[in-house]
């Protein structure tokens, strides 16, 4: 954290205030301070990209298709997600549903590809329906080995394109996406 105060360039914090913090406290600002050390990164992006008139992943000049990855396994997120920018979509990825809906809200992808059974408070399930109350028509692929969340979230009317089980063949998945958004431009 003193690094990052140090970064921003903040004066008056010294490393004795931070000893006084809790974990809690220490993690929120972290996190803000990663925010804010992030917006400064993206807006530097954005003004490059503008100059050069190249299109920047995440920014209005952008018009690829997005697709926002919800796992908790980080492995499979990085893996698709690099292969989902390496074909050419905007990736994006989230580790349980919370950070789902901030990313979300944040990216505005094209399609979701769910995993049903995660932790840290939003599973699933509650994701989807949460995601049907504010937006019926957004595509979701449902990725699970548990058949029991998807037959819970098909008993509960929460509409999602189809279930892909895992494991799953990256090329049929690969042709699912393309089969709901079409190719990434």
């Amino acid at each position: 954290i003193h690094a990052l105060i140090v970064d921003l360039g903040l004066v008056g914090v010294v490393p004795d205030d931070l000893k006084r913090l809790s974990e809690k406290q220490k993690t929120i600002i972290r996190d803000l301070l990663n925010d804010m050390t992030g917006r400064r990164s993206q807006q530097v992006q954005k003004i490059q990209a503008a100059r050069a008139g190249v299109a920047t992943p995440g920014f209005s000049n952008d018009h690829r298709k997005g697709i926002l990855i919800i796992d908790d396994d980080p492995r499979l997120c990085r893996g698709l997600q690099l292969k989902l920018r390496e074909i050419g979509y905007r990736a994006f990825v989230a580790g349980n549903g919370w950070e789902g809906m901030h990313q979300l809200e944040k990216h505005q992808p094209d399609l979701i590809l769910l995993d049903m059974h995660i932790g840290s408070g939003m599973d699933g399930v509650q994701f989807l329906a949460k995601l049907r109350q504010q937006d019926e028509k957004l595509k979701v692929i449902v990725i699970s080995a548990y058949t029991s969340d998807v037959a819970d979230a098909y008993t509960k009317g929460l509409q999602f394109e189809e279930h892909v089980g895992k494991p799953f063949d990256l090329e049929f998945l690969l042709e699912r996406i393309e089969k709901y958004i079409g190719g990434p431009a």
